[in-house]
């Protein structure tokens, strides 16, 4: 009995911290996702991270999620709260599904988070290097007509 009790502490005790991580994870994964363009995508430690962006009738949701490759193609796991590995429609709009990542990308995410954070801060970077570009030859372009 008294293996029995210490296993069904040990059990709440990692359900909680569970919890607890997914919740940070998915707070931090919406927060990161707020700047970054929807379709970004980096890669870390082998697995592929994406923003992505749900749109329901009621409204939005901006995270990030993990894209793995599955028999029929690849599947979005969202970094969000909600049972691990299960899915839900979102504001109950059925043609706004969402997965939630299972348990090991929760660990995977915050065991990495400072890589992953700088995979796309770098991104970011190209963007802005790309769009800086663009602008000065439009603004050469404007002056040479002027001229």
């Amino acid at each position: 009995m008294k293996n029995y009790k210490a296993l069904k502490k040990a059990g709440k005790g990692r359900q909680r911290l569970t919890r607890h991580l997914q919740r940070l994870c998915a707070d931090v994964a919406v927060d990161m996702a707020e700047d970054i363009r929807p379709g970004t995508e980096v890669v870390v430690g082998k697995v592929e991270y994406k923003v992505i962006e749900y749109q329901s009738h009621i409204g939005s949701l901006k995270t990030i999620a993990a894209v793995a490759m599955e028999d029929y193609g690849p599947e979005e796991y969202a970094i969000v709260n909600g049972q691990p590995g299960s899915g839900y429609y979102m504001h109950g709009d059925f043609s706004t599904h969402i997965m939630v990542a299972p348990a090991k990308t929760f660990v995977h995410f915050a065991r990495n988070l400072s890589s992953i954070a700088k995979a796309f801060a770098v991104e970011q970077e190209a963007t802005v290097s790309i769009l800086q570009e663009a602008f000065a030859r439009l603004r050469e372009i404007a002056e040479s007509e002027q001229a």
